[in-house]
């Protein structure tokens, strides 16, 4: 559960558009997906699942808003 949790934070990261342009922190953000995938190993399986059914929820809205956004033309 941990590592599909890492891969669907990953894809939710690429998607959602960056404001910073410091390259530190857009480094410190790809690693961030790895470093809460460590994390929930130890931390029990039904805050892994909430975590991950959250993460995918996002991603589907992101998706969403992205799509009307290229309806729209911006």
């Amino acid at each position: 559960m941990p590592v599909l949790m890492t891969v669907a934070m990953f894809f939710q990261q690429k998607m959602t558009p960056t404001t910073t342009a410091d390259p530190m922190q857009q480094k410190m953000m790809q690693f961030m997906p790895v470093i809460f995938g460590f994390f929930m190993i130890a931390l029990p399986s039904g805050l892994v699942v909430y975590i991950l059914f959250s993460t995918v929820l996002q991603i589907a809205s992101q998706y969403l808003v992205n799509q009307d956004l290229i309806k729209k033309g911006l």
